[in-house]
């Protein structure tokens, strides 16, 4: 039975419709190879894509429409919003509830120099028309895909490295509990930077659980985050990285977080530590990277002393690492 059309009134519902099957499709064309984070604050990008095999990030923001006009797909862009030229914009249409058969996908850049200018209550915008009828003449030609290659435009031409991974390891309900309240502490001191946007992995993963888009440098970092329960009669826990699901990078950082069961609170000091820096702390046994966090330690000095840091300046911290890789 089909379906009935969409409304005017409903176009905030057709854009949720059309990120959430564009991430489906993703993830399932990608089998896996491409990564979708969404952001939990809106600044303008739907989601950042992480390509595993060479850890790229590809800002993306999506324009759906419920339906075409003589087989060609209406976007309409401030200027405002397109930010960052090397962002991909994906504009698709809607047939029933699912993404049509052809897709656009092209950078920021691309799009504002072939779109027509306009204003629109007095503010700049960008407009276009593009056909996605296939073998029509367009200027928009080469940027259009059959939906099956949607992935495919992302991936670029990169080989998949094929790889078996064995099953996760299930954690009890106490260590859950702890480690997402991490987590979530380390979401909120990112939160109190104004220019970091946050996002978190849909579904989740791989390494980074947590990723921070600089809005001004426009760089991104993954974390890892990692959290340890203590108290005065333990005041220092394992911190535990499996070795198979961990794929260090120059954009991903491990912080590590100590839970003082006894107060309920987390402690002043945590662990930020570049995820290639790892191995150097200890070496893997038995499939695991493991080593000890004394939080507020009363020693001088050892090998995790580089990485100690305040957790209140964690966000400070993060800001300034992304804006010293934009120079």
């Amino acid at each position: 039975m089909r379906r009935a059309s969409w409304h005017r009134d409903q176009d905030s519902v057709v854009g949720q419709l059309a990120e959430w099957e564009v991430w489906v499709e993703l993830v399932v064309q990608s089998h896996g190879r491409l990564h979708v984070f969404l952001p939990l604050l809106d600044r303008g990008i739907d989601a950042l894509i992480h390509r595993i095999e060479d850890g790229s990030w590809f800002p993306v923001q999506v324009k759906g429409r419920s339906q075409l006009r003589n087989g060609s797909l209406q976007i309409v862009a401030p200027a405002a919003s397109l930010v960052d030229p090397d962002a991909l914009l994906l504009g698709v249409a809607l047939e029933d509830d699912h993404v049509g058969p052809f897709v656009l996908v092209i950078t920021e850049g691309d799009f504002k120099r072939i779109a027509n200018r306009s204003h629109v209550r007095g503010k700049p915008t960008f407009w276009a028309q593009v056909s996605l009828v296939p073998g029509r003449t367009s200027r928009w030609a080469q940027y259009v895909f059959p939906r099956q290659q949607l992935a495919d435009a992302l991936l670029a031409g990169i080989k998949p490295k094929f790889k078996v991974s064995p099953p996760p390891r299930i954690r009890g309900a106490i260590a859950r509990a702890t480690g997402f309240r991490g987590e979530v502490e380390v979401t909120r001191r990112l939160a109190d930077v104004d220019e970091l946007t946050i996002f978190r992995a849909f579904p989740d993963l791989e390494t980074a659980e947590v990723v921070v888009l600089h809005e001004k440098s426009r760089q991104v970092l993954g974390i890892q985050v990692k959290t340890i329960g203590v108290d005065r009669q333990h005041p220092e826990g394992t911190i535990d990285i499996d070795v198979a699901s961990f794929r260090p990078s120059a954009t991903t950082w491990v912080v590590g977080v100590a839970w003082d069961r006894a107060v309920r609170r987390f402690r002043d000091e945590c662990l930020v530590i570049p995820s290639l820096d790892v191995n150097r702390i200890v070496a893997p046994y038995r499939g695991h990277l493991r080593f000890p966090f004394f939080p507020d330690s009363p020693r001088k000095w050892g090998r995790l002393t580089p990485y100690r840091r305040p957790l209140a300046d964690l966000g400070i911290l993060m800001a300034a690492e992304l804006f010293r890789i934009s120079r």
